[in-house]
């Protein structure tokens, strides 16, 4: 499962929205599976080939034309695990810490799929990017900074990890400098509570 967040170019309103429309007639396709960008959800099979690295990600126009081009890394070393019978929460791990807009990774058996799994941090759902038979890639909260809680339900398992999440806010007295000109950055970290 992947996601794919469009976000048109425009100066005004207009713009955005004639652009939006040119993206969401746009194909991704990955091992000869195109998919419609207005799709957002996207599910591809990638074929279990230990000798091949990368398999090749084409962005399509409207007419079928390739725009762009690029290999994705096939993870050849971890292969998938079974799902238990019955899985516990100990058999799923999410990092202790995160930033601000960032990608959490939920790693555990999740063979079956997690079309129907959901992720809830402080609360809130959170976007899924992607899916795999090894974990499930999210959103990491925009809001929310400090110590939370994230709660998983899957099939029928339920369970709460703890999760810190930080933000890191970069300033500068000044951004265009010329030899010899000084600058003050300051760096500002919320979340470490």
């Amino acid at each position: 499962m992947g996601t794919v967040t469009e976000e048109p170019a425009g100066e005004t309103e207009e713009e955005q929205d004639r652009n939006l429309g040119v993206l969401r007639g746009f194909v991704v396709e990955l091992e000869e599976q195109p998919k419609q960008v207005s799709q957002e959800r996207m599910r591809w099979r990638i074929p279990e080939d230990p000798g091949r690295r990368y398999t090749p990600l084409v962005l399509r126009d409207d007419a079928g034309e390739p725009i762009a081009r690029t290999g994705v890394l096939i993870d050849t070393l971890a292969r998938p695990t079974e799902t238990p019978a019955n899985p516990s929460a100990d058999d799923f791990e999410l990092p202790e810490i995160g930033y601000v807009g960032g990608v959490a990774t939920l790693t555990g058996p999740i063979a079956r799929g997690f079309e129907d799994g959901v992720i809830e941090v402080a609360g809130q759902p959170v976007e899924l990017y992607a899916a795999s038979p090894r974990g499930v890639m999210s959103e990491s909260s925009l809001e929310v900074t400090g110590p939370l809680e994230t709660n998983v339900r899957f099939a029928d398992l339920q369970f709460t990890k703890p999760y810190k999440n930080v933000a890191v806010r970069l300033a500068a007295t000044q951004t265009n400098l010329i030899r010899n000109q000084q600058a003050t950055l300051t760096v500002t970290v919320s979340g470490l509570q």
